[in-house]
């Protein structure tokens, strides 16, 4: 399982909290919402959701992409036994910064800043990613906030 954009986003820059996790399931790993249901969450089209917790776990069908590019790497993150999966700094970065660009969401542009603040970011990846998604100016913009 790969963790997915906000819940990733929350994971590199701690204090943004997304209200959301997203999963998503290889093909032959089904079976997350009978998990799910098993600890108390209800399913609403999809959606789950329980009233032990604020946050709601989906899972989108895939393929994973942000703007145009495919997600076909991540991060493999092992701590104390456990393995997460989850987007790059990089890819959470674009992520974040797509919002901004296509629907002009500032807190999104703040909290790309952030997971950048917080390791290393492919800055190569996200410049070319932004100018194909023609936000080369929005780019120029976001690396002034970040004191590039």
């Amino acid at each position: 399982m790969a963790a997915d954009r906000g819940s990733a986003a929350t994971f590199y820059a701690p204090l943004y909290q997304s209200a959301d996790m997203d999963f998503i399931i290889p093909l032959y790993a089904k079976g997350g919402g009978d998990v799910l249901e098993a600890l108390g969450f209800a399913n609403s089209g999809g959606l789950y959701t329980s009233a032990q917790t604020l946050c709601t776990v989906d899972f989108p069908p895939g393929p994973l992409a942000v703007g145009g590019d495919l997600i076909t790497n991540w991060e493999t993150i092992v701590r104390e036994g456990r393995t997460l999966h989850v987007l790059s700094r990089g890819d959470v970065a674009r992520d974040r910064l797509a919002a901004s660009y296509f629907w002009d969401d500032v807190r999104s542009r703040r909290v790309a800043a952030d997971v950048c603040a917080g390791g290393p970011v492919d800055r190569e990846l996200v410049r070319d990613w932004s100018s194909r998604e023609t936000h080369a100016t929005k780019f120029a913009g976001f690396l002034r906030l970040v004191g590039h």
